[in-house]
Order: C-alpha cells, then structure tokens, then sequence
C-alpha cells in the first residue's frame, strides 16, 4: 500500500515537472523572437509588438566599402516596437547574424568581419547613432515604451567600412533583428541563457 502511495507521489511530481518545463519553452519561445523581413511580419510577445514592414533583407552582398555619408544615404531596413499593454516595457533591440541565410546562400566561409561593418540607427526619425557593428556588440537600441499604444519606429542601414579594404570583396552580411523584453518582475533580459 505504502509502494503504491510513492509511485503515485513519483507519477504526480513527474507530470509537474514536465508542465514547468513546457512553460518554460513556451516562455522563452514567445519573448526571444529574431525575424527576417521578406514580407510584413507581425510578432506580438506580452506586451510588445514588433512589426517589420518593409520587404528589404537586412544584409551586405556584392558590397563594397563606402563612406559613413554614403552608407547613410543607403535605403533603410525598417520595423516598429509598439506597447499595447497596459504597463510600460523594457526591450532590447539587436542586431545578430543570420546563419540560415549564410548557410543557403553557402558563404558562411565568406562572412564580412563586424569590425569593418558600420551601421546607422534612426528612431522615430532621429539619428541615434552610427557606428562600428563590433563595437555595440550587435545592441542597436535599449528602450522602455510607456503603455497606451506607444511606440517607436526604426531604421537601420548598413554597409562596408571604407577602411576595409579589398579582403571583404565577394564576402557576405546577413543578419537580423533580435528583440529581448523584460518579463514580469525580472531585472534582465530574457536570452535563454
């Protein structure tokens, strides 16, 4: 009788433990979310909402290296974060290479190095920053958006360091954005790590 009771106990604590372990994924799944904008893309994660509008890939290829004023002057990836809960949130915008792209397009041997690539940031049409990729360690934004449908609008550009001579000609960039978010009554960033 007294073997019965603990297989029960074992069987009970087992089945929790599989249910922690699903919202867990599930969690994480739902708040760490990189996508590439080959089409307008809606991902909603709490209270954040993350739209890609524009159909332009975030990458460099049959590039070469260029002036900051040039690669200012570039055409825009764009995408918008907006609040439509009802607390404020704390996100993280990233930028982190695509190694699907890098594998189908079979140049992941012919990556350009972060150092020698610049970006520019422009939020709600204000230039933010503009600078070396390797140097932000990929972080293009820190924000927290107030709650009521606030939001913040983004464009990124990218290009080749016109101090990167000719070894990056015929090497590629792919990449895309990455969106972390604060969860609950967390103090960091929800990676997964």
């Amino acid at each position: 009788m007294k073997e019965m009771d603990n297989k029960k106990k074992i069987a009970v604590m087992s089945i929790l433990i599989l249910v922690l372990v699903a919202i867990t994924v599930v969690s994480y799944a739902a708040a760490t979310y990189a996508k590439k904008g080959s089409v307008k893309n809606t991902i909603t994660t709490g209270t954040l909402v993350l739209e890609l509008d524009d159909e332009k890939e975030l990458e460099l290829t049959d590039s070469i290296p260029t002036t900051d004023t040039s690669g200012i002057s570039k055409e825009a990836y764009t995408f918008t974060v907006n609040n439509t809960g009802t607390e404020a949130a704390r996100y993280r915008v990233s930028i982190v290479d695509d190694e699907e792209a890098y594998t189908s397009d079979g140049c992941s041997d012919k990556k350009i190095p972060w150092e020698d690539i610049r970006f520019s940031v422009t939020k709600n049409d204000e230039v933010t920053q503009t600078k070396n990729l390797k140097e932000s360690d990929g972080v293009i934004d820190e924000a927290i958006l107030n709650s009521g449908e606030e939001k913040n609008n983004y464009k990124i550009r990218v290009w080749i360091d016109s101090a990167a001579g000719n070894d990056v000609a015929n090497h590629h960039f792919h990449a895309k954005v990455k969106i972390e978010a604060i969860l609950g009554n967390r103090t960091d960033y929800e990676t997964g790590a």
